[in-house]
């Protein structure tokens, strides 16, 4: 069988091919997964990375295809992969949840005419997901071509059909996979309701997944979803359970009521400066770390918005603590900036070089690297400057990784 190595490579390009529009996270509705009680040697693979660093409001499905292997007749669906309409530069491809076969076959749900308006996910303990049914207008595609072995009513075949109003519209999937099949597979679906959801953040988060693999990054993604996050995409998958054509027909009304009753009830919140955990706070500098900053032009706001929050974490910090970098690592940054942004205040007259950084030094730093990000013709720093940062943040990274910090 074939070992998701190829499949990498496919995704890589994909992952950067798109400008970023940056939704919040909050945005979407990531729903429960569904397949086997009992987990097996799967790796999660999500949209969710990729739908907050691409993804624009109003976009509309162009496509689904669901892949399977085309040397086995009876062959089950393996992945799915979500295409969005538009021309060379808008369009948006997304990863494939799941695997694609070195000989595999496609079955592909043309939505250019009709979006879908319910999907069925069909489950099995041995088979995990046997197939992924969307019903579009008139037109039903099932994912699975040869279905005998999972039609509902089948022993052990169980089937999840839910409702996708323009309100909560399908954009995307996250599950489980391993190298030979779908294991477990759930939704996501975007809140278009929220005003907050209307349009693309001015100043986007930083991209955080650059370098990651599908894995690590859908990882890393769904693990900040909070607890408020998960009861919402609970509950609304609650509204949308589907019972019958007719329960469909009568209460599509009652269901946009019911959305609107989520967002009134539950309103989507958004936390940009959520509180800061040790594991999180190490996981950031351990990326930062990683940043092309002397090459990668679309750093500029992202990293505005990044130094913007680690200053009003640090300012906020009340337990005193030195921190494993010198003032004249700081100085080395910020000297450079007074330069290349042409400032001459010297916060930083009353400390020797010599001396063990605090917080406050380091909020210094942070305010100044807003400051420079904020104005977009600032150049950027130098390769020595930009080393020492680097340097600066792998300290840090060290110094929360092994429990020294007191977050």
């Amino acid at each position: 069988m074939r070992n998701f190595t190829a499949q990498l490579v496919a995704t890589a390009s994909i992952w950067t091919n798109n400008a970023m529009a940056q939704l919040p996270r909050e945005c979407f509705f990531v729903t429960e997964m569904h397949g086997p009680a009992k987990a097996d040697e799967s790796f999660l693979m999500s949209d969710l990375p990729k739908l907050m660093a691409s993804y624009k409001p109003g976009m509309k499905l162009e496509s689904v295809i669901g892949y399977q292997a085309s040397s086995r007749a009876d062959s089950l669906v393996t992945g799915l992969q979500v295409n969005f309409a538009g021309d060379k530069q808008s369009a948006l491809q997304l990863p494939i949840v799941g695997v694609q076969q070195e000989e595999f076959a496609i079955e592909k749900a043309d939505l250019t005419e009709d979006q879908p308006d319910r999907i069925s996910i069909l489950t099995n303990d041995l088979l995990g997901v046997c197939d992924v049914i969307i019903h579009h207008g008139d037109t039903t595609t099932h994912f699975t071509k040869d279905n005998r072995k999972c039609l509902l009513g089948l022993e052990g075949i169980r089937e999840t059909t839910l409702l996708l109003p323009e309100e909560t519209p399908l954009v995307g999937f996250h599950g489980t996979s391993n190298s030979e099949k779908l294991s477990s597979l759930g939704l996501i679906l975007a809140d278009t309701e929220s005003p907050q959801c209307q349009k693309p953040l001015e100043n986007p988060h930083l991209e955080l997944y650059d370098g990651m693999s599908i894995f690590e990054a859908s990882t890393e993604a769904e693990s900040t979803i909070s607890v408020r996050e998960k009861s919402r995409a609970t509950a609304l998958e609650a509204i949308l359970v589907f019972d019958s054509m007719i329960k469909a027909i009568e209460n599509k009304l009652e269901v946009t009521h019911k959305i609107e009753e989520l967002e009134q009830a539950m309103p989507l919140q958004i936390h940009p400066s959520e509180a800061i955990t040790v594991d999180s706070l190490k996981k950031l500098m351990n990326r930062l770390t990683k940043i092309d900053l002397g090459k990668n032009a679309t750093t500029k706001t992202e990293l505005k918005q990044v130094f913007d929050q680690l200053s009003s974490i640090y300012a906020a910090e009340e337990d005193y603590y030195e921190l494993p970098v010198k003032v004249a690592q700081l100085l080395t940054v910020y000297q450079q900036l007074q330069v290349t942004d042409s400032t001459y205040e010297n916060s930083f007259q009353d400390r020797k070089p010599t001396d063990q950084a605090d917080f406050i030094d380091l909020t210094i730093l942070f305010d100044k690297l807003v400051e420079h990000y904020t104005e977009g013709n600032n150049p950027e720093l130098n390769v020595k400057e930009s080393k020492s940062l680097v340097e600066i943040f792998d300290s840090l990274k060290q110094f929360y990784e092994t429990g020294r910090g007191q977050f």
